[in-house]
């Protein structure tokens, strides 16, 4: 028998030599290179209609509550004063639950007297009357939540359920005084006043321009753009440990902060660049170095209860993904909430008929719409008019008469 002949049965009886084996090795692990990829395109696309999907269902759910309460959107958020006489900012998620299937849930929390801590990170246990808030105010609740945030599963046992979606407060920097006041000396004591209500500097609390506001019940009536041009919701990242991304984390003091915008929400300054100031604190994906960790904190979607805007709402001002600044370091303080998402290159948005489309970071924002002077609408009580931001801004506007181009 030849060598050659010996040597191919010894192939066939043991298999592969090395250097073929190794050929094969390299084959799979390019496919798997290529299909990978591949994979995590599918998986995010199913993600991102899964959120679609919440947010289609959850603008069903404002209409729904909308036809029930007298043609009345639910407010983006409303004080209660509890039995326990302590004074509260409940977000207006709170009472859409009803509509999503969860009247238990909203059952639990209203013939409580509102007692839970929805201006706390972590509930608390027992209440003044005995409810145990642990046991419904921590559980999660998926339909708030998009699958693409990996945050939405990192809490607590004893912390609120995250929140992604966010109800749209128009296109001024809306602060929310008139949720807030100092709570009572003693249980016996009356509660004290809210802010008044006004249009100066020092009185103005709640600007309504967008189809949501702080303390109050807007109408489809008063969508006078149109339902299919102006935004309900939209989405923004839960701030988890990396509170530098831009899309998660929220300014509130440093250099370049636009602190003209104060808690009585004044007017901008001479040259109207607060806005720009704001926008190009962004650096890539991150927040620009000159402001320090110190200066940022990690509100956005830890709070799916809480009616401040920094937990549950968004001003259409900047476009998506963009920085957040607030001009003082609380939680009702005004300034711009910008949408975000981790879906590639924009956010998802749920227009006044209940239907979905994505908006891309690159929205025209700085467009005057007509208007001859860039920020003038800071300057005065603006109830109605064009908005000062562009295509964005004018989708953000319920009534402001602009001629809007869907992006």
């Amino acid at each position: 028998m030849s060598l050659k002949i010996y040597y191919s049965r010894i192939r066939l009886f043991y298999g592969f030599t090395l250097v073929e084996l190794l050929v094969v090795i390299a084959i799979i692990a390019v496919l798997i290179g290529l299909l990978l990829p591949a994979v995590q395109a599918a998986r995010e696309a199913a993600r991102r209609m899964t959120c679609s999907n919440n947010l289609h269902q959850i603008g069903i759910a404002v209409h729904n509550y909308h036809d029930q309460y007298r043609k009345n959107l639910p407010a983006g958020g409303f004080a209660v004063c509890s039995n326990d006489k302590v004074r509260r900012r409940i977000s207006g998620f709170v009472s859409l639950l009803s509509f999503i299937e969860m009247t238990p849930l909203y059952e639990r929390i209203t013939s409580g007297g509102y007692q839970c801590e929805f201006n706390a990170d972590t509930q608390s246990g027992n209440d003044a009357v005995g409810v145990d808030t642990t046991t419904y105010m921590t559980n999660t609740i998926s339909a708030w939540l998009c699958p693409s945030d990996g945050e939405g599963k990192v809490k607590g046992d004893a912390e609120q359920s995250r929140i992604n979606y966010r109800f749209c407060y128009g296109d001024y920097p809306v602060h929310f005084n008139c949720l807030q006041a100092a709570a009572p000396t003693s249980p016996t004591a009356p509660p004290t006043a809210f802010p008044a209500f006004g249009s100066t500097a020092t009185t103005f609390c709640c600007v309504d321009r967008g189809a949501f506001a702080p303390q109050q019940w807007n109408g489809s009536q008063g969508i006078t753009d149109g339902m299919s041009n102006t935004m309900l919701l939209s989405e923004r990242s839960i701030a988890g440990e990396n509170i530098r991304r831009a899309g998660a984390g929220i300014i509130v003091t440093g250099s370049g902060v636009p602190t003209t915008f104060a808690n009585t929400v004044p007017a901008a300054n001479a040259t109207g660049t607060a806005v720009q100031t704001c926008y190009n604190l962004k650096n890539g994906t991150e927040i620009s170095t000159t402001i320090p960790d110190s200066a940022i904190v990690k509100w956005s979607g830890r709070r799916w209860s809480d009616g401040a805007i920094a937990f549950t709402g968004f001003t259409a001002i900047l476009p998506p993904n963009s920085t957040s600044g607030l001009a003082g370091n609380y939680e009702y303080s005004g300034g711009f909430i910008s949408p975000s998402s981790y879906h590639s290159g924009g956010v998802q948005v749920c227009m006044a008929d209940a239907s979905v489309r994505f908006m891309s970071d690159n929205i025209d924002y700085q467009g005057l719409n007509g208007n001859t002077v860039a920020n003038a609408g800071y300057n005065t009580f603006i109830e109605f008019g064009k908005s000062y931001h562009g295509v964005w801004g004018a989708l953000g506007s319920r009534a402001g008469g602009e001629s809007v181009t869907s992006p």
